[in-house]
């Protein structure tokens, strides 16, 4: 599982983290993200508030506020299929569906 959380400063937040004993994965940061390690499947990718934005067409929080993207990953096979939309459910441009076996 991957948590996307929108940052200031990806420069502070690497050092506050390394500071408190967590590490990188550096084969998933760049100028615009860094890979927190939290747990074997579990990571937290701590994004420049740019590049969170590419992830959505809403307007990224202010800082002081409280936003995150949740994106689960799943073994090369599964079939991804919509959620339903039907005419009082318009479709999310951006995500939302299940994954089947």
């Amino acid at each position: 599982m991957f948590v996307n959380l929108p940052v200031e400063d990806l420069g502070r937040s690497r050092s506050f983290f390394t500071e408190v004993g967590y590490t990188f994965n550096d084969d998933f940061c760049d100028g615009s993200a860094l890979c927190l390690e939290l747990g074997p499947t579990l990571h937290a990718m701590l994004l420049d508030r740019e590049h969170f934005a590419s992830f959505h067409d809403s307007r990224v929080a202010e800082p002081g506020t409280v936003e995150t993207l949740v994106c689960l990953s799943a073994r090369a096979g599964r079939r991804w299929t919509p959620w339903s939309t039907g005419p009082s459910r318009p479709a999310a441009p951006t995500c939302g569906g299940r994954i089947t076996a």
